[in-house]
């Protein structure tokens, strides 16, 4: 937030004595406010952003709390941006800059361990903070200790923020009509898949700087792809799959 002075504006004109003794006063006062809690502030101005803009842009971070049965997880796309189940046996997932986090988040303003979520049965999600030395807050509220999250709370850890979620519940929709699902199984597939629009992408690159004496070894499988010719099958070792603890 950039907090500025009437002299920054020099081609305003003077107010009257009175009304100008009467802006700097409230200036001094917003002034004081703003450095006492600058915290609250800077949470205001991140709220009256567009919902829609952080959207648009793919900045929207969030952590879904899942519950089937006894087991609760995480889905989130903090790490890296992108969206993964977390499992943990203890129900507990810390965040903080330390890598070994079940949500290691690489910003300055975190503690290393600075918060974690937790699950406690048949109560819900909470949000605790771990002594932390820039603070965890929820919908610009500070906290301490253990809080409850609900779905929809806005959080911060220090300067980083990210939208909580939760799902308690789950039910089977309804079955397809047969028409309907006769007439999807006879849609063929299309082919514009990102697989195939990336490997065009590439091989449009790689011909570029052919025409310039670069990577010419490189487009015999590329064009093979573009032609519509399989290019050998190379088999990849199946790994399972990773569980965060």
């Amino acid at each position: 937030m950039d907090v500025r002075s009437s002299e920054s504006y020099p081609d305003l004109e003077p107010a009257p004595s009175a009304d100008r003794e009467r802006q700097e006063r409230s200036y001094e006062v917003f002034l004081g406010l703003y450095q006492q809690h600058r915290d609250f502030f800077d949470e205001l101005a991140e709220l009256d952003r567009p919902w829609q803009t952080s959207l648009l842009n793919g900045s929207l971070r969030y952590v879904q709390g899942i519950v089937r049965g006894q087991q609760a997880y995480l889905i989130t796309n903090l790490s890296n941006g992108k969206t993964q189940s977390l499992l943990q046996h203890q129900m507990i997932w810390t965040i903080g800059r330390d890598i070994q986090a079940a949500l290691p988040v690489q910003d300055q303003r975190l503690s290393r361990r600075h918060a974690a979520i937790q699950y406690v049965g048949r109560r819900g999600f909470y949000l605790v903070d771990l002594n932390s030395t820039n603070g965890s807050f929820i919908n610009g509220r500070a906290i301490r200790g253990r809080n409850r999250l609900r779905d929809g709370d806005r959080v911060r850890l220090g300067g980083f923020s990210f939208d909580f979620f939760v799902c308690h519940s789950s039910q089977i929709a309804n079955s397809v009509a047969p028409e309907l699902l006769d007439k999807l199984n006879t849609m063929p597939l299309p082919d514009d898949t990102e697989s195939n629009f990336s490997a065009a992408r590439d091989a449009l690159g790689i011909r570029q700087r052919q025409e310039q004496g670069y990577g010419s070894e490189k487009t015999s499988v590329i064009d093979q792809e573009l032609d519509g010719t399989e290019p050998p099958e190379v088999s990849e070792p199946s790994t399972p799959p990773s569980v965060s603890h």
